[in-house]
């Protein structure tokens, strides 16, 4: 079906005119694939208040699964790295899996993204669909060499087999299901397909889509964020602004920079400076008492890394090394955090939860110039 506009979309929510809801991997790549994000598990209410199906094509499921399994595998690498160089530092004697007693850095990581998905569509009440019985081989070589969406004219259309198996398998149960169905997606291709199919009506963005179906807590988050504006919520505000922070210490800030010399960098440290809210709140679900909400911020943040500079011998082509010397740098970045709070406002404004959705910080410190310090 054509793309709605949002009203469209709220009128739709509104008459309950969908009875299933998916999302494409793209929507969980944006959270690092990372299942317990609040958003994520909002899915779980809207399906049950609303009766509406939650439905991922395997395809889906295998791509988030091998997303995960590679990010697990590359952590126990660079794990596994990092405590190589310690024993060497230390000189200590005990093998490696002794110093990691309290962690399985060979563990089967495919293994652990598929209990992890397990566990996740166990509590939030999905279903995994097959693509036997729904995507036709004929109908895929049939798009494929009439370049029909999700393929296209151009190159490597071959990557789109994933999406074209996905969605065929989607369309193919909805109809049988009878029932519209809302895909989730941030893939244009996803979007094309969409347009062309009675079946299947496309949104790229998630927490507005679970907004529409969360009017009831529309009232109290907006009271909440009202309050939060004009410096009546100090606990919320402080709480903000002690995830911001953890968040910050977590987060492994990837540094841009051009230089003169070669340089190896180490991020040091980031610091949140000063908050201000860019957008309206977005309900993301209402449990009983608890209405969880986004909100979106941006963030200005002092980054510090440490640059180690060094310049190539031409004779003996070896490195030289010059000077490790700090680097400071404010930036503005948007984040977007997870809310829960108490809907009754009777003896104030009372937090539940707050949590900093993850996505990567990239730092650009321009230039760096060799300086070099004199001692008296």
């Amino acid at each position: 079906m054509p793309a709605m506009t949002e009203a469209e979309l709220a009128d739709a929510i509104a008459q309950r005119q969908f009875g299933a809801v998916t999302l494409d991997t793209s929507v969980f790549d944006r959270f690092g694939c990372n299942l317990q994000t609040p958003a994520l598990r909002a899915l779980g209410p809207v399906g049950a208040q609303h009766d509406v199906h939650l439905v991922f094509s395997e395809v889906t499921v295998h791509e988030v699964q091998a997303h995960r399994r590679r990010a697990a595998e590359e952590h126990a690498l660079k794990l596994k790295a990092a405590l190589n160089q310690y024993r060497r530092a230390w000189r200590r004697t005990e093998p490696l899996s002794q110093l990691a007693a309290a962690i399985d850095l060979d563990a089967d990581a495919s293994q652990l993204a598929a209990g992890e998905w397990d566990t996740f569509t166990a509590e939030i009440g999905a279903h995994v669909l097959s693509a036997d019985g729904h995507a036709s081989f004929s109908e895929l070589v049939r798009r494929y060499f009439s370049a029909e969406a999700p393929f296209a004219q151009k190159e490597g259309k071959k990557n789109e087999f994933p999406d074209a198996i996905a969605l065929l398998t989607l369309e193919s149960w909805a109809e049988s299901t009878n029932v519209l169905l809302l895909t989730v997606s941030g893939d244009a291709d996803w979007k094309a397909y969409a347009e062309t199919s009675p079946r299947l009506v496309w949104t790229s963005d998630l927490d507005g889509a679970l907004d529409l179906f969360n009017q009831a807590g529309h009232r109290v988050a907006e009271r909440a964020v009202e309050l939060l504006a004009a410096g009546d919520a100090p606990e919320l505000s402080h709480e903000i602004e002690l995830e911001i922070q953890a968040w910050l210490d977590d987060a492994d800030f990837e540094v841009e920079a051009s230089s003169d010399f070669y340089y190896d960098v180490q991020p040091e440290s980031a610091v949140l400076q000063t908050w201000e809210i860019v957008l309206p709140p977005k309900v993301l679900a209402v449990q009983g008492e608890d209405v969880t909400f986004s909100l979106e911020l941006d963030c200005l943040i002092e980054f510090r890394a440490e640059f180690d500079l060094s310049v190539r011998d031409s004779f003996d082509r070896d490195y030289v090394r010059l000077n490790t010397q700090a680097a400071e740098k404010q930036a503005r970045h948007r984040l977007t955090l997870a809310i829960t709070i108490n809907r009754s406002f009777d003896a104030g404004l009372e937090v539940i939860a707050v949590e900093a959705n993850r996505r990567r910080l990239r730092v650009d410190f321009g230039n760096v110039e060799l300086q070099w310090s004199y001692e008296e």
